[in-house]
Parts: structure tokens; sequence; C-alpha cells
């Protein structure tokens, strides 16, 4: 085994030193056959070196071990120069990269301020984040590193490595801790405010009609209504259907008192023509006591008679 390594090791030695002699863009197709496919490791990077297409270094990315990340710097070598990619076509490629590992290489491998910055202000891998803040040798990567990053554990470990190394870095990492911890005591305060209601909406979709039912509905609406713009997906939904039982309650009652009182009215009309009619019957008999019988007067007495019971 060991003879066998050490043959593999000179025979990659060999093509390493035939690949150095090899012109990028004469020996094109065999520098692209190392690159992709050769056994050795070395081998592979020391032709991705040569590589001048962008795009072949492009689907070395994801290669593994230090193959990809080969292909990751020589690739910000050429998109950064200047005369390999001009500023303008390096800019538009930073700006609408979505692969965060290249944004990465680009971040740690050019000195080109301005695209180095551009690249980490599309970063959102906090890990990423975190290394570039760490590491980086511009106080303005790290700081807009530190801007974007938002995961406090890590904003916690960097602010006590940052705060004898950069001092804006380690106060943009305190007001970002600090404004994490407000953002979530506010949170926090927004839940309870939404639980509390939920809560006494659930407890008046239960309960039955009572002098103070209709006063909570109201105040449970204006609440439901003054929290609307902070609700989390579902969360009124919640709500709006144990107001809609509550309501829905209310206007049974109310329909309810509505009946009755009109039928206390039908009642109150009933007693009053009752009595009217009892009034009017004795007056009748009253009347008849004290007039003869003739035809005449059984002929009204019918009528008025008649007209009560109409």
């Amino acid at each position: 085994d060991g003879d066998a390594t050490r043959q593999d090791g000179d025979v990659a030695q060999i093509r390493l030193a035939a690949l150095a002699k090899l012109n990028p863009r004469i020996d094109r197709e065999v520098i692209q056959e190392l690159a992709l496919n050769d056994s050795d490791e070395s081998v592979r990077i020391a032709a991705i070196a040569k590589i001048e297409d962008m795009s072949l270094l492009k689907q070395l990315f994801q290669a593994p071990g230090d193959v990809g990340a080969a292909a990751r710097k020589h690739w910000v070598q050429l998109l950064c120069d200047g005369v390999t990619t001009s500023p303008l076509v390096a800019e538009d490629t930073i700006i609408n990269c979505a692969d965060e590992q290249a944004l990465f290489a680009v971040a740690t491998h050019t000195q080109n301020l301005p695209l180095l910055l551009l690249a980490i202000a599309g970063l959102n891998d906090p890990q990423l984040l975190f290394q570039i803040a760490s590491l980086a040798t511009h106080s303005a990567a790290r700081q807009l590193a530190c801007e974007r990053l938002g995961d406090e554990t890590l904003l916690r470990e960097l602010s006590r490595s940052l705060i004898n190394k950069d001092k804006g870095a380690y106060q943009i990492v305190r007001q970002k801790i600090q404004s994490l911890r407000d953002a979530s005591q506010t949170e926090q305060d927004r839940k309870a405010k939404v639980q509390q209601l939920t809560d006494n909406a659930a407890a008046l979709a239960r309960s039955e009609m009572n002098p103070q039912f209709e006063g909570r509905l109201i105040w449970l609406r204006q609440q439901r209504d003054a929290l609307a713009a902070s609700f989390a997906a579902g969360e009124q939904q919640i709500i709006d259907a144990s107001i809609d039982i509550a309501s829905a309650t209310m206007a049974c009652a109310l329909q309810q008192k509505s009946q009755q009182q009109a039928d206390a009215i039908r009642e109150d009309k009933l007693q009053i023509d009752t009595q009217t009619l009892a009034d009017t019957l004795c007056s009748m008999v009253s009347n008849l006591a004290q007039t003869p019988l003739t035809t005449d007067a059984i002929d009204v007495l019918q009528k008025n008679l008649n007209q009560q019971r109409d």
C-alpha cells in the first residue's frame, strides 16, 4: 500500500509538472478535464488556478473540501480584478447572486472594499456573518456584518471578542443585542394582550346573557380593532370566531326582548280594550234599565253590541 501511495504521488507530481506548462487558452479542454475529474486533489486545485472560464468555476463551487474552496477563491479573483470582469458587471453579479457561499467567498477573498461590502449586504446566513464579523480585516466589513447579524447568541459571543478590538463594531453589537431584547419584550407583551383577548372572547362566547354582556361584547370588538395591525397569522380568526358566537347570542337576546316588548304592548292593549268594553256594556245596561224596551231601543242596543264585538 505504501508503494502504491508513493507511486500515485509521483504520478500526480508528473501531472502537476505537465500542468504548469499548459496554456489556459490553448489547452483549455485538458485543464478543464483535470479540474473536473483528476483523482488527485492537488492536481485539481492547480488546474482550477489556470481556468479563465467563470461559469466553469461556478460548476466547481460545490466540490468537496479544498477543491470547492479553490474554485470559489479563483472565481472571486477573476470577478474582482477589474480586468477579466468590468466593475459594473462585477457589481451586478454580486447584487444578483443568490449563492451565499459565493458571496462569502467575495467577502473573504477580495480587497476591493466596495465589492466586499456589497457581498456582505447580500448575506443572510448568521454563521457566515459571524465569521466575517470575527475575522474581517476591514473595520467597515466587520461593522456591516454586525449590523446584518440577527442571532442574539452569536452577537453576545461577538461582543466579548470585539470589546478590545473594534469599538465601533462593539457598539453596533451592543445596540443590536438591546434592540433584539426590546423586540422580544414587545413581542411577549403583544402575545400576552392577544392571549388575554382570546381568553376573554372565548369566555363571553360560552356565557349566557347577563346585564354586562353587551358592554363586554363592545369592549372586545374595540380591543380586537385596536390590535388588528399586530395580529399574527390565524390569531384574529380565533378571536373573530368567539366574537361571532357572542354576537349571535346578543342578537338572539335582542330578538327575544323585542318579542317580549311586542307581547307586552299587545297585552296592555287587550287589557285596555277589555276594560273599555266592560265600561261600555255597564253604561248600556244602565241606559237600558232607564229606557222603555221599544223596537227602536232594541235595534240600537244590538248595533252597539255588534260594534263592541268587532
